[in-house]
């Protein structure tokens, strides 16, 4: 800068000098300690027509060069931040545009006061049409970038989390083949009908049906797609996975098979492969992305967010890339992750960030698959996102059974299993459905997952599952075409008889005679008799526990989901109303209250008290699965019949 010319008085002078200098390292200060000007070159600097270069992988692990030049800086392309338009050539980005996977590479400048190439930011932006023509795209600079640090983290503060417990898996769920022909009664799992899950205002798609956020367009500049290469994977999974992360800004990709990336510690550097391993073992699920800047132990990547959660803990690796696969609408990197070398911490907008060292736990899932006599075993590992963990489980689990051929026509579904968590202890799930797919052994299983990850009061990772599965290729699903008593008026202790007319699925009617003994003490009066299967005994179980169905810690909740677990589903109950009061505080049960006592706790506090409804409930075992509910109305009396 000349200052000729410039007359002021000593102080003055002194105070101009001052303010002057003091303005550049205001903008310094602005920046993390972790920008250095010997390597970075801030936006100031930046200018429109300026030329450089990117580095990137576009096949295996060879570091390539592309080139770049400055079409614009975007101020407050976001709140507090800016955006680097520029112009990509070289490698065929001509024809392919900007690539989903490129998300990362380091873009570098000439610095014009030293001559010096220095990094600017990372490729991050794209459009959703590629139309013809030189690609333009956005660039993270650097200094947004660098502003993402885990120095003070992890908190160790609990995060209340936002998702929704069974919103993500049903939606999976609804995508696999045959379960758009269920019926509402048939999809509805034990913890939606204890009212632990609820999906009244959830808006999900039906099968075939993309959800708004994948089938919308947006024409304006955008983060670019994180590719999910799924290795291992059945075609039908994949296609109702490919729509379930519509949401989520990854773009699912068929790849190989599991492990098809070279073994061996990959190097940490610029332009080097990220991947973000979500499942590990006889399938694979890699998030692939690319490294801005290594500075220590510390990664850089992306350029933008990957969820957008903050604190974060997942695994980070090395990767290969296989091929580039042009795409209309998204060309993408079509790779694979190595093996677990460190942390992914934080996951802002502005980038995600790991570090290199130990990994995060992943964990074990086993599952072993009878199927008509042929029994194979399988076993995966598991990254432990919140949202994410309940629908790879769900999948990996799906994809065992469907890995050779779909599910007979006529089938029978029996399972057991079990899911360990940290510091509370073990959930036992098992029954048997039939001609229900394995819709409800898959809900078993992945719902105290999501219910204990995604509750209100702390987040509770599991340590192991396990599931056995026997899958037998024959239907024992019954309906009832008629249920009758024997009579409509009994005495205490006195024996009901009802009789069903039962229809076999594509099969013979029968008949088959239940017997239940009215209890000796029941008052004389008129009485609701309720005969089902497990939505029948969920039924009686709220009336009976209410206090049970209203945890106030995670361990209150904990307790619930395993009673609600071990009602069987392949059993035939019969509830009786007894029309006795009681009350429920915390664990705590008084079944048998006078009317003036319970009334006297309910307005002491009507919010911890729970009024119980007794039901009296009687087990039958069948060797049929009976849906729907009958109810009755019998009289009970002393008097002579």
């Amino acid at each position: 800068m000349r200052m000729t010319n410039l007359r002021l008085p000593g102080s003055a002078l002194v105070l101009a000098v001052v303010v002057w200098l003091g303005a550049v390292p205001s903008l310094a200060a602005e920046r993390s300690s972790y920008f250095d000007p010997a390597r970075h070159m801030g936006l100031d600097k930046v200018k429109r027509g300026m030329k450089g270069y990117g580095l990137t992988v576009f096949a295996e692990n060879k570091i390539e060069r592309f080139d770049v030049e400055i079409v614009d800086v975007v101020h407050n392309f976001g709140p507090k931040f800016d955006v680097i338009l520029v112009k990509l050539r070289g490698h065929e980005l001509e024809r392919t545009g900007v690539i989903s996977g490129m998300s990362g590479s380091p873009v570098y400048l000439t610095d014009p006061e030293d001559g010096n190439d220095k990094l600017i930011g990372a490729i991050a932006y794209g459009w959703e049409f590629n139309a013809p023509g030189p690609p333009i795209g956005g660039v993270q600079p650097i200094e947004h970038m660098l502003d993402v640090d885990v120095s003070a983290k992890p908190s160790g503060q609990q995060v209340v989390s936002t998702h929704r417990p069974g919103v993500l898996t049903r939606q999976l769920l609804s995508r696999l083949p045959g379960t758009s022909l269920m019926t509402d009664e048939v999809r509805q799992g034990r913890f939606e009908m204890a009212g632990l899950i609820d999906l009244t205002d959830a808006q999900t798609p039906a099968a075939g049906g993309l959800s708004k956020a994948a089938s919308s367009f947006n024409p304006g500049l955008v983060p670019l797609a994180t590719p999910l290469s799924a290795a291992g994977l059945d075609r039908g999974l994949f296609a109702a996975l490919a729509e379930s992360l519509g949401g989520y800004n990854m773009l699912a990709v068929a790849a190989g098979g599991a492990g098809s990336a070279p073994q061996g510690a990959p190097k940490m550097e610029p332009a080097g492969v990220l991947g973000i391993p979500f499942v590990q073992g006889d399938l694979a699920l890699d998030g692939i992305g690319t490294i801005t800047e290594v500075i220590g132990d510390k990664v850089w990547a992306f350029g933008h967010s990957m969820f957008e959660q903050g604190e974060i803990e997942m695994p980070i690796s090395g990767g290969y890339i296989h091929s580039i696969i042009p795409n209309q609408m998204s060309s993408f990197k079509f790779g694979s992750c190595g093996e677990p070398i460190g942390t992914l911490r934080s996951d802002e907008r502005a980038a995600v960030l790991g570090v290199v060292g130990k990994s995060p736990k992943m964990i074990d899932l086993s599952v072993r698959v009878d199927l008509d006599g042929a029994v194979r075993e399988y076993n995966y590992q598991l990254a432990t996102h919140h949202e994410f963990l309940p629908m790879l489980t769900l999948i990996c689990a799906a994809n065992s059974i469907m890995a050779h051929h779909n599910l007979p026509e006529l089938h029978t579904v029996e399972y057991k299993g079990s899911v360990a968590f940290d510091g509370l202890g073990r959930i036992e799930v098992g029954s048997v459905s039939s001609m229900m797919s394995i819709m409800p052994m898959l809900t078993d299983v992945v719902d105290p997952i999501d219910l204990m990850l995604n509750n209100p009061y702390s987040r509770v990772l599991p340590d192991r599952i396990d599931l056995d599965v026997k899958i037998r290729p024959e239907c024992c699903l019954t309906s009832v075409i008629q249920a009758r008593t024997d009579k409509e008026c009994y005495k205490p202790g006195e024996t009901v008889r009802i009789d069903l007319d039962l229809q076999k699925y594509r099969g013979d009617r029968f008949s088959h005679r239940i017997e239940y003994t009215i209890p000796k003490d029941l008052p004389d009066g008129r009485y609701d008799l309720v005969l089902g299967g497990l939505n029948a005994a969920i039924l009686a179980d709220r009336q009976n526990y209410p206090h049970l169905y209203a945890p106030q810690s995670s361990q209150g909740l904990f307790r619930l989901v395993e009673h609600v677990s071990r009602i069987r589903g392949d059993c035939l109950y019969i509830a009786l109303n007894n029309r006795r009061s009681g009350m429920g505080i915390s664990t705590h049960a008084l079944p048998d209250l006078p009317g003036s006592k319970l009334a006297q706790f309910e307005a002491a506090d009507p919010g911890l008290v729970k009024r119980i409804n007794s039901w009296q409930v009687v087990t039958f075992p069948a060797d049929f699965y009976m849906s729907g509910v009958q109810k009755f109305a019998i009289d009970v009396s002393r008097e002579k019949i």
